[in-house]
C-alpha cells in the first residue's frame, strides 16, 4: 500500500474475512518504504538472518519480530499482555541462538549470485523487457569491476567467468548453462492436468525439498538414533528433478497410456538426459541420476510422494479449491509399495515409522477429501466407488499389515 490510510484500510477488511471465516485475525503495519534490515538480495539476506540468529539483528527488524511475534503467542492463547510476550520472545533472541563460524565460501556466494541476477536480467532482456535491458548494462559494469585476489581458490573460474561475460559469451561455459538449465526450470510448472491456486514450478518445488529434507533429517538423527548426511539430503533434494528443464513434466497418466506413450517419453527422457549431461558435466549428472539411491535417496523419495499427495488436501482445506477433490483418484497403494524397500536398507533403523509416516499421510489427505464436499464428490465418483474407498480407509487404520500388499 502507498500510504498508511489505505494499508488500513485493507488490514480492516483483511480482519473482516478472517471473522467471517471463524478465524480470529490480527493486522500488524510495517513501514515499507525501504527495506528492512540491511542487507538486500538472497545471499545477502540469508547471511543476515544468520547474524539474526546470532544476536546480531538490526533495530527496525527487532521491532518486527517483537510486533508479530507478541501478537502470534497472544492468538496462540500462550499470553495476553504483548509487553511480557516481547520480553519472552527477547530471553530468545539473546540465550537461545547457536554461533556459527560465516561460510569460507561466503565470497564465492556473493559471487555467483550475482552472475545469477546477471543471467536473469538478460533473459528478461531478451524477452523484450525494457527496464531489464538498463539493469543489464549496470550490472554487468559492476561485476566486470569486482577484483579478485590471485590468492582466490577459485580464482582460475571466477576469472573466467568474468572474461566470458566481457565477451557476451557467458551462456557459451558450462556455468552459464547450468544457469539457463536453472531458469528454465523455473519456467516448468507441476500439476499442470489441475486448475491450480498455488502455482508450482519446478525450482520451488526442489527448494521446498531442500528445506523440508533439512527439518526432517534433522529429526530422524536426534529424535530417531539415524545417520542421515544432511548435505547429501540437500544435494540430492536440489538437482533430482532437473531433467525436467525441457518442460516434460508430464502427467504420469499420460505418460503411461499405453505401450506407445511409455515408449515415446522413455525417448524423449533419453534424448534429454544426453543434451543435459552436455550441459552440466558428468558430476552434476551423476548427483540427478542417482538422487533416489542409498537412505538418503530413500528419505528424499519418501518427502516427495508425501508432500505431493499434502499439496492436494493444501489446494482444497486452505485455498478452497474444490476441483481438486477429483484428484483423490490418485491417491491409490501401488504407488507407494516402492517404499517397501526400506526392509532391504539396512543403514536405516527405524523401518516401522516410515512406513507408519507413508500410511498415515495417505489416510489422513484422502480421508479428508472424501468427507470434505459429498455432494461435489458425487459429481466425480459412484456411491460404490466411494463407499469402497471408506473401506480401504478403514481395514488400513485397523490393520496396518494390510497396507501395501
Amino acid at each position: 500500500m502507498r500510504t498508511k490510510e489505505d494499508a488500513t484500510k485493507i488490514s480492516k477488511l483483511m480482519k473482516e474475512i478472517g471473522t467471517l471465516a471463524g478465524r480470529e485475525t490480527v493486522c500488524v503495519l510495517t513501514n515499507m518504504d525501504e527495506p528492512v534490515g540491511k542487507a538486500v538480495g538472497n545471499t545477502l539476506e540469508i547471511l543476515e538472518t544468520i547474524e539474526c540468529l546470532k544476536g546480531n539483528i538490526p533495530l527496525d527488524i527487532k521491532e518486527i519480530i517483537l510486533g508479530i511475534g507478541s501478537q502470534i503467542i497472544k492468538l496462540a492463547g500462550e499470553g495476553d499482555n504483548l509487553e511480557e510476550n516481547k520480553n519472552r520472545i527477547l530471553e530468545k533472541l539473546k540465550y537461545n541462538y547457536q554461533v556459527v563460524e560465516d561460510s569460507p565460501y561466503k565470497d564465492l556466494l556473493v559471487f555467483c549470485e550475482k552472475v545469477a541476477e546477471l543471467a536473469i536480467l538478460d533473459k528478461m532482456a531478451k524477452r523484450g523487457n525494457e527496464e531489464a535491458k538498463s539493469y543489464l548494462i549496470e550490472q554487468t559494469q559492476k561485476i566486470l569491476e569486482m577484483s579478485i585476489e590471485k590468492s582466490d581458490e577459485f580464482y582460475p573460474e571466477k576469472s573466467e567467468i568474468l572474461q566470458n561475460i566481457q565477451r557476451n559469451a557467458l551462456n557459451q561455459t558450462q556455468y552459464g548453462q547450468l544457469l539457463q538449465v536453472v531458469l528454465n526450470l523455473k519456467d516448468v510448472y507441476r500439476y499442470s492436468n489441475l486448475t491450480t491456486v498455488i502455482h508450482e514450478n519446478v525450482l520451488a518445488h526442489q527448494y521446498t525439498m531442500a528445506v523440508t529434507g533439512i527439518i526432517f533429517s534433522q529429526y530422524l538423527n536426534q529424535e530417531l538414533g539415524e545417520n542421515i548426511d544432511i548435505y547429501q539430503v540437500v544435494i540430492k533434494s536440489l538437482f533430482h528433478d532437473f531433467g525436467e528443464y525441457k518442460g516434460n513434466e508430464i502427467v504420469t497418466q499420460v505418460k503411461n497410456y499405453n505401450e506407445d506413450t511409455k515408449k515415446m517419453f522413455k525417448m524423449m527422457e533419453e534424448a534429454d538426459e544426453k543434451d543435459l549431461e552436455e550441459k552440466i558435466g558428468k558430476n552434476l549428472f551423476q548427483v540427478i541420476t542417482s538422487a533416489m539411491e542409498q537412505q538418503e535417496g530413500y528419505i528424499l523419495e519418501l518427502l516427495d510422494k508425501m508432500i505431493a499427495i499434502m499439496k492436494l488436501w493444501i489446494e482444497v482445506e486452505y485455498m478452497g479449491n474444490q476441483t481438486y477433490i477429483k484428484s483423490i483418484c490418485s491417491i491409490f497403494q501401488s504407488r507407494f509399495k516402492r517404499f517397501k524397500k526400506v526392509e532391504k536398507i539396512d543403514s536405516l533403523k527405524n523401518k516401522e515409522f516410515y512406513l507408519d509416516l507413508v500410511r498415515y499421510c495417505y489416510i489422513y489427505v484422502k480421508e479428508h477429501l472424501l468427507e470434505y464436499n459429498p455432494t461435489l464428490l458425487l459429481q466425480y465418483f459412484t456411491k460404490q466407488e466411494q463407499e469402497e474407498m471408506r473401506r480401504e480407509i478403514a481395514e488400513i487404520r485397523e490393520d496396518k499389515t494390510k497396507f501395501l500388499i
